[in-house]
């Protein structure tokens, strides 16, 4: 037993300078593909390169590689009664608005309320507005007609409803 292993390990001490040599030819073409300053050669180099490898299936094809393109940014001449630091060359970049929020809060009361078999809740509002909870609500009963509802805005979008004044979970706008 003791021999095998013996012999397996002088397998591989004897292997390894050949794996060394073999991953430093492959690695010289790639590294001589990386010194090119344009991309596109630089890419079809790399290309021909992981062809030679067996790396790459298909057959290298050169395509011209686009520069990315910024969006173009509107900009306004600074008016006359500016601070007297800015000068009639300064180009002020217009800030873009935050979008207001399709509601912010919302109070109203009860109109319908329906529970689901998944511990789901829609209730819609005494305005017409309909809200889904989008996590488990922990009723018995659904709430009653006429009942305080109000919503609140959260992160990233989100809302969280309150029914009365002890029930709170996170919903979503049917309507």
């Amino acid at each position: 037993m003791k021999a095998i292993g013996v012999m397996t390990g002088a397998v591989f001490l004897l292997a390894a300078p050949a794996a060394v040599a073999q991953q430093e030819r492959d690695w010289g073409g790639i590294e001589r593909c990386a010194t090119i300053a344009e991309a596109g050669e630089r890419h079809a180099c790399l290309d021909r390169e992981l062809a030679a490898l067996g790396l790459l299936d298909r057959a290298p094809t050169t395509a011209a590689v686009r520069a990315p393109v910024s969006p173009p940014v509107q900009a306004r001449a600074v008016p006359s009664s500016a601070p007297s630091a800015a000068t009639s060359d300064t180009m002020v970049y217009e800030e873009s608005e935050p979008r207001a929020p399709v509601i912010a809060d919302m109070t109203s009361s009860v109109a319908t309320a329906r529970l689901d078999r998944r511990r789901g809740l829609e209730v819609e509002a005494a305005n017409g507005t309909r809200w889904r909870s989008t996590s488990s609500v922990s009723l018995r009963r659904a709430p009653p007609e006429g009942a305080p509802f109000a919503v609140e805005q959260g992160a990233l979008g989100s809302y969280t409803c309150r029914i009365e004044s002890s029930t709170y979970f996170k919903c979503e706008r049917l309507s």
